[in-house]
């Protein structure tokens, strides 16, 4: 959970310079930022259809739309392809989401399940709290300044980890199993 919030943050920390230097307005910055937090929310709506749907895929496609919308940051100027991104993104993650807090109260003994619930919302204030830290440190090493960084950096993490799980889908941490979309 900390990784991918740490990734999906990049569209809420630095979508704002990166708009600002394509001159698209301070306006259009917040609504991108806004698009991208109603596509988190939309997927924990309709999750089990989700899960459904996508049955064992659900974390890698999900991996996909988070790796798919960074990357179109990175690659786009224009308005439509920016707010195509957010949404991506946003979706990506808000699938994630749900199915993480769901483990981690499966996994959790009963009385144990608030615990376990808390560490994983723990592991989300961290990400936010060091992401600007983090990303700085990679600038840093990789000599770049860019306002595009933060977002292609981004999107090759999330696709080394979509790659993992590709590998390991059958995995409890990175694949769901029928139990999650058997009636």
């Amino acid at each position: 959970y900390f990784f991918i919030t740490y990734a999906a943050l990049a569209v809420v920390f630095y979508a704002s310079f990166l708009v600002e230097r394509y001159g698209l307005g301070s306006s259009f910055s917040g609504g991108l930022i806004s698009l991208f937090f109603l596509a988190v929310m939309l997927p924990g709506l309709f999750i089990d259809r989700v899960i459904v749907r996508l049955k064992g895929l659900t974390n890698l496609v999900s991996l996909a739309l988070l790796c798919l919308g960074l990357a179109a940051f990175g690659v786009f100027h224009h308005r439509f392809p920016l707010l195509a991104g957010a949404v991506l993104a946003g979706l990506g993650y808000g699938i994630m989401q749900p199915v993480i807090y769901d483990k981690a109260a499966t996994i959790a003994p009963p009385r144990s399940a608030t615990l376990a619930l808390s560490f994983v919302m723990a592991m989300n204030y961290l990400a936010v709290m060091i992401c600007p830290f983090i990303m700085d440190m990679f600038r840093h090493l990789f000599h770049t300044h860019s306002d595009r960084f933060p977002f292609f950096f981004n999107a090759a993490l999330v696709f080394a980890l979509a790659a993992v799980t590709w590998f390991r889908r059958g995995n409890f941490t990175l694949g769901l199993d029928e139990s999650y979309y058997k009636n």
